[in-house]
């Protein structure tokens, strides 16, 4: 990997990353995402999304529950993403060092959170003061600044470790592909079945039937799956639209009819 290209990453990654909190979690600092994005950077954009969604699946149910912090699945998925791409290897290489990755990511986010705790009582005071100026200064400063550690980190790993670890990909057996490859799927399918359980109703149900029916015997690829999904999404919004408007105009027509009798 080119200076260039470490810089570039870690700049690609902080602005997203900013923007994400910045713009209410819009979701654009994602492993699917942040896969294409690295490998567009690397110049193999097919092996960043395929790593992308190798890593949205595995990270799909990584929430943090009360006041714990899961792993960081966006910095795992970067530096899998990268290393894989430099070793010449697949998502099966980028999931297991994303996961080993994402635990610094973990670390780098508990040092931002302590970093902007660290302006509480400037805020207090600048509010006190009447201070807005500040204030408006001191929210900037605290939205990039803690994030700068976790860019530098991010960087020393793009440009360094990939130097030492670009050879690496051809001494893996083949078994222990495979067997990650397995895992992979084993764990997608955890991650789906728990974040099922959180949205699971009966009312929902049936579409995911009809989705796993198009895909199983009549053989259609996810994406067309998906395209029969938002058409359908479309098709019931219209007729509930459709539906309430027919509502709204029900009592108005009632209501003048009782008035035609009344005179």
């Amino acid at each position: 990997m080119s200076l260039l290209q470490a810089v570039l990453l870690t700049v690609v990654v902080l602005v997203l990353g900013w923007a994400e909190m910045w713009f209410a979690f819009p979701m654009i600092c994602s492993p699917l995402v942040l896969g294409p994005v690295v490998g567009l950077i690397l110049g193999d954009p097919v092996t960043g999304v395929l790593c992308g969604a190798a890593c949205q699946i595995f990270f799909l149910a990584s929430v943090g529950l009360g006041g714990t912090t899961p792993p960081d699945g966006n910095t795992g998925t970067v530096l899998g993403t990268a290393f894989a791409i430099v070793m010449g290897q697949g998502p099966e290489v980028a999931v297991v060092i994303g996961t080993l990755a994402s635990y610094i990511g973990q670390f780098f986010f508990y040092l931002s959170t302590q970093l902007k705790s660290g302006d509480n009582r400037k805020i207090e005071r600048y509010i006190r003061e009447g201070n807005d100026k500040a204030l408006i200064r001191l929210h900037w400063r605290s939205a990039l600044l803690p994030m700068l550690p976790g860019a530098a980190a991010n960087f020393i790993l793009f440009y360094f470790g990939t130097m030492f670890i670009g050879g690496w990909g051809a001494y893996i057996p083949d078994w222990v592909i495979t067997g990650i490859h397995v895992a992979i799927g084993i764990v997608g399918a955890l991650s789906i079945a728990q974040f099922l359980r959180m949205i699971w109703s009966k009312e929902l149900a049936v579409y995911f039937f009809l989705g796993f029916l198009l895909s199983a015997f009549l053989h259609i690829a996810p994406i067309g799956v998906l395209a029969l999904g938002l058409v359908l999404v479309y098709f019931l919004y219209q007729r509930e639209q459709r539906d309430k408007a027919q509502a709204a105009l029900e009592p108005s027509s009632a209501a003048g009819e009782e008035d035609l009798f009344n005179d």
